[in-house]
């Protein structure tokens, strides 16, 4: 089978892409990196639901550009702690709440009659984008938010060592509670089948969060150019 065919060699690659921009962005500045965080969730929003198979397993975009934002936090309380960590997990709030809103609104124009097919793909899209704003805030607010307190809470007790461990262990927890609540709002109702989609998203994120382990210790070796003396 021709390997650029596979959806296994584009999962890879959009989780190598998305790990590269973010260490990209962060070696600028921390302000680059929040710009990134902010068009990131954009993509999330928009594109997010678009499913395939992985591995065997259910895997949205979503699913696997999400971890990405699990490695954002963690760079931040790795480096300067929680409360820059929440600054992030803040900015993920207020995109989570305010693309829906602001895409909704700008839809309820009248389109004029060359740009009625637009104005319906782009209902489309947006149709269920405040359900799942809801399961983005919801699952930012518990399980990024437990992300953070549990990484801070790991480095508590080994200091500086064991990153590999206080990284890894946080996700893997509250990558399952995010799973768990995200998937459980955004399909409630809707898929028969919710539970094998909120562990096959699960175990997507994991093999992506595994992925991140080499980039973070990157992390420790870059000073962004603007805190460069």
């Amino acid at each position: 089978m021709d390997l650029l065919h596979t959806n296994e060699f584009w999962f890879l690659l959009i989780v190598a892409v998305s790990y590269a921009l973010v260490l990209g962005s962060y070696a600028i500045s921390r302000q680059a990196l929040m710009v990134f965080f902010s068009v990131f969730y954009v993509i999330l929003l928009t594109a997010g639901m678009y499913t395939s198979e992985v591995f065997g397993v259910f895997a949205a975009t979503g699913s696997i550009m999400y971890a990405g934002s699990f490695l954002v936090t963690d760079i931040m309380a790795e480096k300067y702690g929680r409360s820059e960590a929440r600054k992030y997990m803040y900015i993920q709030l207020a995109v989570s709440l305010l693309i829906p809103l602001l895409s909704w609104l700008a839809l309820q124009a009248t389109p004029i009659e060359a740009s009625i097919e637009r104005h319906e793909q782009l209902q489309h899209v947006f149709s269920n984008s405040f359900r799942i704003s809801i399961a983005m805030v919801a699952t930012i607010a518990i399980a990024q938010n437990f992300d953070i307190w549990l990484f801070h809470f790991i480095k508590k007790i080994t200091g500086e060592k064991h990153l590999w461990l206080r990284n890894n262990l946080s996700t893997a927890v509250s990558q399952f509670m995010d799973s768990f609540i995200f998937w459980g709002i955004a399909m409630y109702g809707i898929a028969p089948n919710l539970w094998q989609i909120i562990l096959s998203a699960y175990v997507i994120k994991l093999i992506a969060a595994a992925i991140d382990t080499p980039f973070i210790y990157l992390v420790k070796k870059i000073t962004p150019l603007d805190e460069r003396k």
